[in-house]
């Protein structure tokens, strides 16, 4: 079994890794910025390897997203976003192979902040 570990866990931020045999350590951050959810995978280690990072955007898609790191494909999969609710949804997917250490990063545009004015 690989060993995860939470690194940071604050109000903007949330930071995770897990560690694999043979010295491969997948780092993820998502920090929430003022106008976005950062994604940022860090992974450490030596050699090539072939590395995927998905981003499912559930059924209802989602808006303005970059990409760091690999080209980007889409990939229609199942989501279980409710017990025994299986859907159809697209996924965001880099692939490809990398030398390590390697960065990769998913940028999402936050919505609007709606607010009810008294």
């Amino acid at each position: 079994m690989p060993r995860i570990e939470l690194l940071e866990a604050s109000a903007q931020r949330l930071e995770a890794a897990v560690s694999w045999a043979g010295g491969i350590r997948h780092v993820r951050a998502l920090t929430i910025d003022s106008d976005a959810l950062l994604v940022e995978d860090r992974i450490e280690g030596r050699g090539r390897h072939r590395v995927v990072s998905s981003l499912p955007l559930g059924p209802a898609g989602a808006g303005e997203i970059a990409a760091e790191g690999l080209p980007v494909g889409h990939e229609t999969r199942t989501l279980n976003e409710r017990l025994f609710s299986p859907v159809e949804a697209t996924a965001l997917v880099m692939e490809g192979e990398l030398d390590l250490p390697a960065r990769l990063g998913w940028r999402l545009a936050l919505p609007g902040v709606a607010t009810i004015a008294r």
